[in-house]
């Protein structure tokens, strides 16, 4: 439903050459979650999640903004050197590799 503005946001992001900031990716999440779920849009869970089913658990509220400061250090310091779509790739790898130690503990 908001996908469309999302995108275009991400796009006017790189347009400008905007460097990667947890503020970013807020805004993105409020844009796919508005009108859906206006109370977590764009903000960080402040309670434990708990998914049916999922042997994945995600992480606690309280380690979610250092972990994103984390990402995001790393994304505009050591991946630099690497091609975009590595870097890409490696930002998907690290969050299946959050979520595969999760189900391990």
């Amino acid at each position: 439903m908001n996908h469309k503005e999302a995108i275009l946001y991400v796009e006017d992001i790189v347009r400008k050459n905007e460097p990667f900031c947890e503020w970013q990716i807020n805004n993105i999440h409020r844009l796919v979650l508005k009108a859906i779920d206006d109370e977590y849009a764009g903000v960080y869970i402040d309670q434990k999640v708990i998914i049916a089913g999922a042997k994945y658990e995600p992480l606690e509220p309280m380690l979610i903004k250092e972990e994103m400061e984390r990402l995001i250090d790393w994304y505009n310091n050591e991946s630099q050197t690497l091609h975009l779509i590595q870097r890409a790739a490696l930002v998907l790898l690290i969050k299946y590799i959050q979520q595969t130690k999760m189900m391990i503990v």
